[in-house]
């Protein structure tokens, strides 16, 4: 099973069953760091309000009747940007998805 997205730019990606996904999803930037004073924890929250955070890797399943869409599409809704973990140098923007098809 294969499913191929397309992007707002014209490029392509595809994805097989069994592929392994991450995401990446924006949250905000509550952490403490020990090597930070507070001053510096609170000049850094105040630069970088928001942060990001890794999840994954997801493993691509088929569904029976629709193949790899469920799984896709769900990490698309779930993650601003995902990569392939065997290439985890790319990432893509989810919200650049324009379509996306299943054979």
């Amino acid at each position: 099973m294969k499913t191929t997205l397309f992007f707002s730019d014209g490029s392509s990606l595809e994805l097989f069953e069994n592929d392994l996904i991450s995401g990446v999803f924006i949250r905000d930037n509550n952490d403490k760091y020990a090597d930070m004073s507070e001053k510096e924890q609170e000049i850094n929250r105040y630069n970088f309000p928001m942060t990001t955070k890794y999840n994954g890797p997801f493993e691509l399943w088929s569904h029976a009747k629709f193949g790899l869409a469920p799984q896709v599409t769900e990490i698309l809704a779930n993650y601003f940007f995902f990569y392939k973990s065997d290439d985890p140098d790319t990432l893509y923007s989810s919200n650049n998805v324009v379509r996306i098809e299943t054979k």
